[in-house]
C-alpha cells in the first residue's frame, strides 16, 4: 500500500504538504503513515486514493485503486 501511495506521489511530484492539501489529513499523521510508523485507517487510504484519482482521467482510476488497495492485499499486505 505504501509503495503505491509513494509511487503516485512521485508521479504527481507531490510532497506530504500537497497530499495534506488534497486530503485534509494532518501532515504529521501523513508523515507517520508514509514512514510506516502508523497504519492508515481505511478512510485515510480512501481519501488518498480519491485525491490521486482526481488528477487523472476516469479510465486510469481503477489502476490507481488497484495499485494501492487491491494489489497489496493479494501480496499479503506488502
Amino acid at each position: 500500500m505504501l509503495k503505491g501511495i509513494k509511487t503516485q506521489m512521485d508521479k504527481l511530484g507531490w510532497s506530504v504538504v500537497d497530499l495534506h492539501n488534497e486530503t485534509d489529513i494532518d501532515i504529521a499523521v501523513l508523515q507517520d503513515i508514509l514512514d510506516g510508523r502508523v497504519k492508515p485507517s481505511y478512510n485515510d487510504v480512501m481519501l488518498i486514493v480519491i485525491a490521486f484519482t482526481k488528477q487523472y482521467p476516469s479510465d486510469e482510476h481503477w489502476d490507481i485503486y488497484h495499485s494501492i488497495m487491491v494489489s497489496p492485499m493479494l501480496r499479503g499486505g506488502k
